[in-house]
């Protein structure tokens, strides 16, 4: 018993020692460059804001901000094989992770990324995910939005 001692002294005295904790931080997805390919049941889409679900949860993000609102797919750019897409004519109902107004830190603690938020008729391109839903349709999630530019452009051209 006394010779296998210090084996059981080394062994406590390492099942004790302190365990660095790490602090994990969300970070939202950064729409794919062009050079990737798109994972097999996402896309890379530029799209227009046709109309946003007032609609609120009753707590998180979604009872803040709004999440639910209806696009035009102006242009699929990169498409995974998995990807499910009818017809880019028709209005699609979709999710947005981040919520559609502005995402920071503040309504997401930890988020790296900050998203401007969106209005009605607002230009973007974005990460779509494609989910199978109820029956043969689908649910559609966007985690990733980068809004263009000439949006602000053409809402003071339109003032004058």
């Amino acid at each position: 018993m006394m010779k296998h001692l210090p084996f059981f002294l080394i062994l406590i005295l390492y099942a004790c020692k302190p365990v660095e904790k790490t602090e994990q931080t969300a970070t939202a997805p950064t729409i794919t460059q062009a050079s990737d390919q798109a994972a097999s049941n996402k896309a890379i889409i530029q799209a227009k804001l046709v109309s946003i679900d007032d609609f609120r949860d009753s707590d998180g993000p979604c009872s803040k901000a709004a999440c639910k609102a209806v696009i035009k797919i102006e242009n699929i750019k990169q498409k995974g094989k998995l990807f499910q897409l009818e017809n880019t004519e028709e209005l699609l109902p979709v999710f947005f992770a981040f919520t559609i107004g502005p995402a920071n830190s503040t309504l997401f603690p930890g988020l790296k990324t900050s998203y401007p938020g969106l209005s009605v008729n607002d230009i973007f391109e974005a990460e779509i995910e494609c989910r199978p839903a109820l029956g043969d349709s689908y649910f559609y999630t966007i985690y990733a939005y980068k809004k263009h530019e000439n949006n602000s452009q053409k809402q003071h051209h339109i003032e004058k």
